[in-house]
């Protein structure tokens, strides 16, 4: 499809320039420790070593999750759980977060929830075009009545599992609590300066205590991504209605109703969120910060903000189209 063709390029265009600044000197090392078998963290005598050097984030691919529940109420996930990671582990300006459900066919994951071992190297090379060293690829089942994710980091050049995480709980009440989890195990092990930082990330249950509302809010970020704002607005409206204090939900809604040319209920959607502003990730507050500096007329300003995001956010499509249409 178009639109999946024109990530794609977007997505290689991204990797070919992505860098960040950092002030320290020497190498940073994320630590990935070895669980191939899916033994305990006991056992983990193994390891390897991705090294996060100062010209550069650690680039981690996320693939769409795979259903393997057989439940179709929970088909959602799929794209829902990606979503969920990127939003916390995008709030770390030391891992450059690369979705890549762009270039997945929704309809072909449906037809066939179990990959093949040809399916997955193909997606294993979109995330080396993409720039990623190192591809999250997911799955979602029952048992025992828990609903259990897996998450398999791969390394990109030896196409080796180097980490295998799984979290369960009783369903959908707690899955926040298990991609906070999961969030938190991958960005484990991250030493010396990096550590502080981490803590002062939102996750997931300070922005949203309703899944239902994200839900929305993820079947609104697709149809925003192919430009079909209308759908966007209704289910950003549903969103609100689950949650009312879903301050990215306002936020979201805000830059479609712009998108629509709805200025004065694009205002009100601005006005909630500023008042809820505590309850955006980082990321967010830049898009509020860009949205309030454009409504102001201050575009240096909105171009000074979006250097500073593409350099430290240099995966983030949203941020390096706009920077490109401000040029």
């Amino acid at each position: 499809m178009a639109y999946q063709r024109r990530y794609k390029l977007l997505l290689l265009f991204v990797a070919s320039i992505a860098f960040w600044a950092c002030e320290n000197s020497g190498n940073h090392k994320i630590r990935l420790a070895s669980d191939a078998d899916g033994s305990n963290p006991q056992n983990r005598t193994a390891s390897s070593f991705v090294r996060l050097n100062p010209e550069k984030q650690h680039a981690i691919a996320i693939l769409t999750f795979q259903n393997h529940t057989h439940d179709q109420t929970l088909a959602w996930l799929s794209s829902g759980l990606a979503d969920m990671l990127t939003t916390e582990l995008t709030q770390s300006p030391y891992l450059n977060i690369i979705p890549l459900k762009h270039l997945e066919n929704p309809a072909d994951n449906a037809k066939n929830p179990v990959d093949s071992s040809k399916a997955i190297r193909k997606k294993l090379e979109a995330a080396r075009e993409a720039g990623a060293e190192v591809v999250l690829v997911g799955r979602y089942y029952k048992k025992n009545d828990l609903l259990h994710i897996d998450v398999e980091m791969i390394d990109i050049n030896t196409q080796q599992l180097v980490r295998r995480e799984t979290v369960y709980g009783e369903g959908l009440e707690r899955i926040f609590s298990m991609v906070d989890q999961l969030s938190d195990q991958v960005r484990s092990n991250m030493q010396g300066d990096l550590e502080d930082i981490q803590h002062t990330a939102l996750n997931l249950k300070e922005m949203t205590q309703s899944v239902d509302a994200f839900r929305c809010y993820s079947e609104a970020i697709e149809n925003i991504e192919k430009l079909l704002f209308t759908d966007a607005e209704k289910c950003l409206d549903e969103a609100l209605r689950h949650d009312s204090t879903f301050a990215s939900g306002y936020l979201r809604l805000a830059q479609v109703k712009m998108r629509l040319g709805k200025k004065n209920e694009m205002l009100k959607a601005l006005k909630k969120t500023q008042n809820l502003s505590e309850k955006l990730s980082a990321t967010d507050q830049i898009h509020l910060k860009m949205l309030e500096n454009q409504l102001n007329g201050q575009y240096q300003d909105v171009l000074q903000l979006m250097q500073i995001a593409v350099n430290r956010y240099p995966a983030n499509l949203e941020f390096r189209t706009y920077l490109a249409a401000l040029y």
